[in-house]
């Protein structure tokens, strides 16, 4: 098995091959741990005062142990539609700079 191949030789059916699909969960968890493990930081200069963009995230979703990071709430809250948004405002660097390249 490889990232373009899915499939293998069934050992009792010569003629048939067998699939696997990795489920959306694991996915997440995948892709939070390779996420994290680079070089992925976050940086806090809000004030107390000023309303958080992801207000649902904690310092548990970056800095997580083994454990915490099996929890699948904490890779698809990480991994959201509002964070990555809050991310692309807040971002420095210069999209149309790196599509150029």
């Amino acid at each position: 098995m490889s990232i373009n191949k899915s499939h293998f030789s069934c050992p009792v059916l010569r003629d048939c091959c067998i699939y696997s699909f990795p489920d959306c969960p694991h996915l997440l968890q995948l892709l939070q741990n390779w996420l994290l493990d680079g070089e992925f930081e976050i940086i806090s200069s809000a004030s107390s005062t000023e309303v958080r963009s992801c207000h649902k995230l904690s310092m548990l979703h970056v800095e997580c142990d083994k454990n915490q990071c099996q929890k699948v709430c904490l890779a698809a809250e990480l991994l959201s539609h509002t964070t990555a948004t809050a991310t692309q405002k807040y971002s420095t660097l210069d999209c149309a700079e790196t599509t150029d390249n």
